[in-house]
């Protein structure tokens, strides 16, 4: 069984970036059950993944998560969470012991300051 496989770029990052927004409206719907928000493990895990194959990618998708979270929140007519209590939540979301390699407070730092340049939406 093979546990590595090559996809295009361009399908690669599809599929974090639709991960990151479907992990934003799910976090936006646990939000207006329970009536504060959390970033969950999905996030840190898919951020985790990004950061360790191109650190360059995880502001991307910390992006489209926070697109989709502000979005559903919306919707939902729950108040946004806001970049800061996000970025203060989502170290968190990371299981260091499944990422060991990852420098989470580097990692947190650098997608919080990236985020609001891929989409003005993100902030």
């Amino acid at each position: 069984m093979t546990t590595d496989v090559t996809i295009p770029y361009t399908q690669y990052r599809s599929f974090f970036e639709n991960s990151a927004a479907h992990f934003g409206q799910l976090d936006a719907r646990q939000t207006a059950h329970l009536g504060t928000f959390h970033p969950g493990d999905n996030i840190g895990r898919l951020l985790s993944r990004v950061w360790t194959v191109n650190p360059d990618d995880a502001g991307l998708a910390f992006a489209a998560y926070l697109v989709a979270l502000n979005n559903e929140c919306d919707r939902l007519e729950v108040p946004r969470p806001g970049l800061k209590k996000v970025g203060a939540g989502l170290p968190l979301a990371v299981n260091e012991n499944e990422f060991p390699g990852v420098d989470v407070a580097k990692m947190v730092a650098t997608v919080t300051r990236e985020a609001p340049g891929y989409y003005s939406e993100a902030v």
